[in-house]
């Protein structure tokens, strides 16, 4: 991530973390249902899985609303000055 933190959400740094697939991961739990025929074929997704997706995406509008810059801008007004500044002093001691 060699961008200033005005250029990186908080997705991106999911995102590289993670990966960019999807949080969920449906797993046809359908199939298991002993009730139904062994050739049942289902032609679309569950309403969970649909549910779950829809989340996910707008879970992922929300981190690529915000940049890393937006959160250091709410700690520069939230914490403490001497906390900021011994926090900071933590961190460097670490990397």
């Amino acid at each position: 991530m060699a961008k200033p933190p005005t250029e990186i959400t908080f997705l991106d740094i999911v995102e590289a973390v993670e990966g960019k697939r999807s949080t969920f991961v449906c797993s046809e739990i359908r199939k298991n249902n002993p009730c139904r025929d062994a050739d049942y074929c289902e032609t679309k997704p569950c309403p969970i899985a649909r549910v779950m997706w829809e989340a996910d995406q707008e879970w992922r509008k929300k981190l690529q609303s915000v940049r890393l810059s937006d959160l250091v801008e709410a700690l520069a007004e939230e914490v403490p000055a001497d906390l900021w500044e011994k926090s900071y002093e933590w961190v460097l001691a670490r990397t």
